[in-house]
Parts: structure tokens; C-alpha cells; sequence
């Protein structure tokens, strides 16, 4: 399991939490941060990302709009944005 922000993500059951309820994420949203957390290290580069997202090309923009959804849900820190690079798991507070 690994926090930040009182949200937390198990990976044995691959949902997202806050204060122990469950966030109703979509399959994309479940599916980005897993790789990241998998990745917690480590910046993904956002053409990677795409990639192991979607079966066939996608947008930046796509993926810029997932990432929104997902920190309208959660948290602004949840993911973090590598300037013109990619992003990572905002996981600088209490890993687990």
C-alpha cells in the first residue's frame, strides 16, 4: 500500500482510498496509477505512458485530460508533472 495525502492505493486489490473509502476510478485512471506506483521511483516519459495506456495512438492531450480527471477525484499531488517531460507518483510523503 502506498499513501500521500491520506489517499492510498493497494496494489493486491488495485483501488484508490481516501481515509479507507474507496474512489470510484475509472478502468484508465486504475490502470495509470498502477503504473506509476509500479514505476514510484522514476519519471514516465508521456509517449510511454500513452503507450502502455492505449491500444492505439492517443493524443498528449488525451492523457493530460485523464490525469485531470484524476486529480479532480483525488488529489492535485496524487500525480505530479516533470515539465515537458512526464510524470510520476506523488509519493515524497509516507510511502508504504
Amino acid at each position: 500500500m502506498m499513501e500521500v495525502d491520506g489517499y492510498s492505493y493497494n496494489q493486491k486489490l488495485q483501488r484508490v482510498f481516501f481515509e479507507n473509502n474507496e474512489i470510484e476510478l475509472g478502468p484508465k485512471a486504475l490502470k495509470l496509477i498502477k503504473l506509476l506506483c509500479e514505476n514510484r521511483n522514476i519519471t514516465l516519459e508521456i509517449d510511454e505512458i500513452i503507450e502502455a495506456l492505449w491500444d492505439e495512438p492517443k493524443s498528449k492531450q488525451t492523457l493530460r485530460s485523464l490525469i485531470h480527471r484524476i486529480r479532480q477525484m483525488t488529489s492535485s499531488e496524487l500525480i505530479q508533472n516533470i515539465n515537458k517531460f512526464g510524470y510520476k507518483i506523488g509519493l515524497n510523503r509516507n510511502p508504504l
